[in-house]
């Protein structure tokens, strides 16, 4: 009697085989899509900087921490407020000024012995609009930061949101070069 069910013919077998190799190739394709994703991280608190015309700017800062560059980087700035409605809760939504919102390339993160004169991996967004005069975080208003890029080489999109929920969340100064997101004071 030959039994069919040996491991010999499940070894050999063309559909076992292509079942395997797909699970694998699924397995890599999605550690690829883990990896070549863009990493990029929000400040965890807006900077407040007062120019030598007296106007306040609200600045935050953005660090692509991938090894690869990034394009296409897009930003919003806006305060969601929630209005009490029959059922629960709706936001309103109001886009904030900023100076600029997208920017087409930003560089990969330096490795570490090679040091650059110019941090071209980070960037800093200035919003233009007062947001100690128009935000108002004690009605429950959130301050929202949402940012869409693509990695440079996969083309794979992220999208990144930060929210700020109270004033304590702005500092007085300015950001420190490079890799940190530490607020000096100026």
């Amino acid at each position: 009697m030959i039994c069919i069910f040996t491991w010999n013919f499940w070894l050999h077998n063309a559909i076992t085989t292509g079942i395997i190799s797909s699970i694998m190739a699924s397995f890599v394709f999605l550690f690829l899509i883990f990896c070549l994703r863009p990493r990029v991280t929000i400040s965890e608190h807006l900077a407040r900087y007062v120019d030598k015309d007296g106007n306040k700017i609200f600045l935050f800062k953005i660090i692509n921490r991938s090894y690869f560059k990034i394009v296409d980087l897009q930003t919003k700035m806006l305060i969601l407020t929630p209005i009490g409605t029959y059922g629960g809760n709706n936001l309103k939504i109001e886009y904030l000024k900023l100076k600029t919102d997208k920017i087409w390339y930003l560089d990969r993160r330096n490795n570490f012995f090679k040091k650059s004169e110019h941090a071209t991996f980070a960037i800093i967004f200035s919003c233009l609009d007062d947001l100690d005069a128009i935000w108002n975080h004690k009605n429950g208003s959130i301050l929202h930061i949402e940012v869409i890029c693509k990695h440079g080489l996969s083309g794979f999109n992220k999208v990144i949101t930060r929210n700020y929920h109270s004033d304590t969340e702005i500092k007085n100064g300015y950001y420190k070069y490079g890799n940190s997101t530490e607020i000096v004071s100026s």
